[in-house]
């Protein structure tokens, strides 16, 4: 974007679609999902976008609110499982990490909490205290997920973590 020492301005080449990231070492949790047919979890189907987008904002705000932190310190991603299952859309992962390069622990922390991790996080999915229909930002919506707000809705994620606790 700046021009060099002789002066010369930028020849206009520009690309588009490219990810500036980093590398570090933190602590994972990873959540396996296996759901039956007819439900599926395709991979990149809308649906399945929306209900394990959502699942992932609960158990991460699940996770902080029962270890007392800040959300922020936690991140939770999904991905299909690297199986044919997950090919199928029978399987997923979410994946739970620490933010801190290095890992703070907290991801390790909330998978020892088990069943407690998901009962939380159905609480918050069925419980806004906006009674909003999809989220809002007194439930799934943060300033750290606002380019997936199109993505969490709450009823759609409640929805999967009952069938996947209960069959239901």
């Amino acid at each position: 974007p700046f021009p060099d020492e002789s002066g010369s301005e930028c020849n206009g080449h520009f690309t588009n679609g490219l990810v500036l990231g980093t590398d570090f070492i933190s602590d994972v949790l990873l959540l396996s999902l296996a759901i039956e047919a007819p439900a599926s979890l395709r991979p990149g189907a809308l649906a399945s976008d929306v209900a394990l987008r959502s699942l992932s904002e609960a158990l991460t705000l699940a996770a902080a609110r029962e270890l007392g932190i800040d959300p922020s310190e936690l991140q939770a991603e999904f991905r299909p499982a690297l199986t044919e299952k997950g090919r199928e859309g029978l399987e997923a992962e979410i994946y739970m990490y620490d933010t801190l390069s290095g890992g703070a622990g907290f991801a390790r922390e909330a998978g020892a909490l088990g069943d407690t991790l998901l009962i939380r996080a159905l609480a918050i999915l069925e419980n806004c205290p906006g009674e909003c229909d999809a989220s809002c930002y007194r439930c799934l919506r943060s300033f750290g997920n606002r380019f997936e707000h199109g993505l969490l809705d709450r009823k759609i994620g409640a929805s999967l973590l009952r069938s996947l606790v209960s069959g239901e």
